[in-house]
């Protein structure tokens, strides 16, 4: 355990961050998943409809430095193309 009281408020904020950016990573897997779902199962309309939330997840995942926006917009991409594709 840290011994001076700054070191002390650092490792508290450090642990708060820790458990919002897992949360925002959960949300997004979770969401990855689903959209991963309606892709197999072939349900267009609702496939084009999470789009934009999974969308919205990835940007603010990048906004909180949880992911690099190259990786985002790739993704992003993957998705768009599977949608054309169907």
């Amino acid at each position: 355990m840290p011994i001076k009281k700054a070191a002390t408020k650092y490792h508290r904020q450090s642990e708060k961050r820790r458990i919002q950016n897992r949360a925002t990573k959960v949300t997004l897997k979770k969401a990855m998943k689903e959209i991963e779902k309606l892709a197999e199962s072939k349900d267009l309309n609702a496939y084009e409809k999470k789009l934009p939330e999974v969308a919205s997840a990835l940007d603010k995942a990048v906004k909180r430095n949880l992911l690099h926006r190259n990786t985002a917009a790739r993704r992003k991409s993957m998705l768009a193309k599977k949608l054309k594709k169907a």
